[in-house]
């Protein structure tokens, strides 16, 4: 993600709500997931950010710098009914995003609104 000006931004990951599930006939429950956040600069990665645990949302929120950064999402998949997420960022200007997958089994797909 590159940020052309310091900005406050919110990130969020957020896996499908249980009650979508309640008649599927399966055991839902919510996966482990890990959101992290670095700075990104010619030789290191400076942390920012991250949170970690067994829930449908994962979030953080930061005042940033103009500047690259990296959004590293990891799920241990607890359940078969789905493999799909939604990331969330939400900055008042522009945010320019490149968007890859790496050692997984999912299709990434982009929905924004360009302004």
């Amino acid at each position: 993600m590159t940020l052309t000006e310091a900005a406050s931004i919110y990130i969020s990951v957020n896996q499908k709500d249980e009650r979508m599930f309640i008649n599927s006939g399966k055991k839902h429950q919510y996966s482990y997931a890990r959101l992290l956040m670095a700075k990104m600069s010619e030789n290191e990665l400076q942390f920012i950010g991250g949170d970690f645990k067994q829930d449908q949302i994962l979030t953080i929120e930061a005042n940033l710098q103009a500047g690259d950064y990296l959004i590293l999402i990891e799920i241990d998949w607890m359940q078969d009914i789905y493999k799909d997420l939604i990331l969330s960022i939400y900055k008042f200007f522009h945010l320019y995003l490149i968007i890859f997958r790496y050692l997984c089994k999912c299709s990434c797909q982009f929905r924004g609104k360009n302004s």
